[in-house]
């Protein structure tokens, strides 16, 4: 075998072996949500280079459109303070689906701020962004995950 085709094969090798890759989505994005569920939210790193995170739960009544819900998360070690227009107790959440993505809008009655996070199903864990906006746009963002509490 010759250098070059020694050199290709080796970085063929580093290239696959150094790939992390999620599985393609699971199921459809209208699989039920109800029921309980452990929440983890992660700054951007981009804008803080912190790695903190707030992780708390999630009840839902039913998977779809308005549905009664309690969320309980304590957002101080991530932000140094509370979630702007974020009320913890039991309220309403709006769920929606697009396709694969589904979406949940934390704050639905609030006018001038708004908590929401939007992603897609990886087994039994839905993985994607959640953002903080105010009335003069973005106020915080990052990475959530849901996953199904047992």
């Amino acid at each position: 075998m010759s250098t070059v085709n020694r050199i290709l094969a080796l970085l063929l090798v580093i290239t696959a072996c150094g790939r992390i890759t999620l599985s393609a989505p699971t199921g459809n994005s209208q699989r039920s949500l109800a029921g309980d569920w452990t929440l983890e939210f992660r700054l951007d790193s981009a804008r803080t280079g912190s790695a903190q995170s707030a992780q708390g739960v999630l009840h839902l009544a039913d998977s779809d459109g308005v549905v009664r819900s309690s969320i309980q998360v304590d957002f101080r070690p991530l932000l140094g303070r509370e979630m702007s227009c974020f009320d913890p107790r039991p309220t309403s959440t709006v769920i929606g689906h697009a396709g694969e993505r589904t979406s949940l809008l934390f704050t639905p009655g609030a006018a001038d701020c708004g908590f929401s996070a939007s992603g897609m199903f990886y087994g039994d864990s839905l993985i994607g962004v959640w953002d903080e906006t105010s009335f003069v746009g973005p106020v915080a963002a990052g990475s959530f995950r849901m996953i199904r509490a047992r």
